[in-house]
Formats: structure tokens, sequence, C-alpha cells
């Protein structure tokens, strides 16, 4: 977790490469943690790394299923390939979380 809430930091503040690298620490510390994905590919894609972005997007949607409706709402939204659809679902889950910082900011 510690990884991950470094690499939030990170990618919140710029620094993408900072932020994949502590993504990437953490999904080897748990193979299983769909957030840790998702940070990985939003990073990735902010360094126009689309493979690895498009990888750690699938890896984070088939891991989705086990998290909370906000969590699952935000991985569809950022790896959502259709705008259109991805800003409704950012859309949502402001309407849902209106207290979460997580949809305002990534949306």
């Amino acid at each position: 977790m510690q990884a991950f809430n470094l690499g939030w930091k990170n990618l919140i503040g710029g620094d993408n490469s900072g932020a994949l690298d502590f993504f990437q620490r953490a999904t080897k510390l748990d193979a299983n943690f769909a957030a840790a994905y998702w940070g990985e590919a939003a990073a990735a894609e902010n360094l126009g790394e689309e493979s690895l972005a498009d990888q750690a997007c699938n890896r984070a949607l088939g891991l989705r299923e086990k998290l909370s409706e906000l969590e699952k709402l935000t991985i569809e939204s950022s790896c959502e390939d259709d705008w259109s659809k991805a800003k409704r679902t950012f859309q949502v889950a402001i309407q849902l979380y209106p207290a979460s910082p997580i949809p305002r900011q990534l949306g």
C-alpha cells in the first residue's frame, strides 16, 4: 500500500516516471492489486508507453470484480477507449461519490 500511495502522490504531482516505478513495485508485491495496475496504466499512458498502458489496463479490468464501486468506476472510466463513454462513467462516479476527490482529479 505504501508503494501505491507514493505512486499516487507522484502521479498527481506530475512525476509519471516516479509514479510508474512505485506502481510497478506495488504490483510486484501484490499481483492482484487492481488499483496499482490502474496507476501503472495512467503513468505509462502519460509517458506515451501505450503498450504498457494497455497491458496494465487489461490487468486492472480483469481484477476489478473484488473492488468497491468507486474503484470499479475509476478503473472502467480510465481504461475506456471511447472518450464519451469514459466521460459518462466519470460523471456517474462524481454523482455517486461527491466527497471523493478521485473522479474529479481524473475526469
